[in-house]
């Protein structure tokens, strides 16, 4: 189950279906997150212990869906609605069936070698030209279209240093 979140994990950072337009038609992140939630259904290791945070997350993915369905605007927050509610079926998969501190570390692996693929494939784009030009200069963009934005990228690498120093930090 472990590989199959890194596996998601992928899909949702990389965004290979935005990189390579003909892959969306297939809505690839779709049916594999589908495909992992059948999977944690019959996956025997899972450990289901609610606690008050996920109430709390229930209560609140409760109120975004309710804002989007009575929301006059809610063509224009379908994306952002949607996107985070595979972020919580994430979520549930990993709290429900990862249950040992080396798993944790492992997906914390995983995710830093995502976010490294994920840099280095955008490095590797802005060495052969794909570039955005602001304020004078050329500035390194994500391969992908949700994170293309120079200062959504290096928000992304920002938010995925802490991840890294943590690994490297514990033993």
């Amino acid at each position: 189950m472990l590989y199959i979140l890194i596996g998601y994990m992928f899909l949702f950072v990389h965004r290979p279906f935005e990189v390579w337009p003909w892959l969306g038609e297939y809505h690839i992140e779709r049916v594999y997150i589908i495909l992992a939630a059948a999977y944690w259904l019959l996956y025997p290791g899972k450990r289901i212990q609610p606690t008050r945070l996920d109430f709390g997350i229930a209560g609140f993915c409760v109120a975004v869906l309710f804002a989007f369905m009575l929301s006059p605007w809610g063509d224009k927050g379908q994306q952002v609605v949607e996107d985070f509610f595979k972020i919580v079926v994430f979520y549930g998969l990993v709290t429900t069936a990862l249950n040992r501190p080396e798993q944790l570390r492992k997906l914390t692996l995983g995710f830093v070698i995502v976010m490294t693929l994920y840099m280095l494939h955008s490095l590797w784009e802005f060495r052969n030209g794909r570039h955005t030009f602001r304020m004078g200069i050329p500035r390194l963009i994500g391969v992908d279209t949700t994170l293309g934005d120079p200062n959504s990228f290096g928000a992304s690498i920002v938010y995925a240093l802490p991840m890294a120093r943590l690994f490297w930090q514990t033993h």
